[in-house]
């Protein structure tokens, strides 16, 4: 089987829901131990959770918690954004106002 065809998944199927919101947790830790990347790697984690979560019903167990752990991770990444890029630097997502 070549690297082309084959087909290989982050989390084994059977216990992806729970591995995802383990993997969650750790990266949350992370960010706020100060782990260097570890905003990326949070961000890529819940990415990563929401496309493998994509296939379950819209009002599983393991997409719920994901709606609900998702601001949660947001406002984290966004305000270590907005601590590191100093005073008058727009966050993440917002348009900075232009000077006129």
């Amino acid at each position: 089987m070549t690297v082309a065809t084959r087909k290989r998944s982050v989390y084994p199927a059977k216990n992806a829901p729970e591995q995802f919101c383990d993997a969650v947790y750790w990266q949350m830790f992370h960010v706020e131990s100060g782990r260097p990347d570890a905003e990326l790697c949070l961000a890529v984690t819940l990415l990563r959770a929401w496309l493998a979560l994509e296939e379950y019903p819209q009002d599983s167990e393991p997409r719920q918690w994901l709606r609900n752990v998702s601001p949660v991770c947001m406002e984290m990444l966004e305000s270590l954004h907005a601590g590191r890029a100093g005073q008058g630097a727009p966050s993440c997502g917002e348009e900075q106002e232009s000077e006129a």
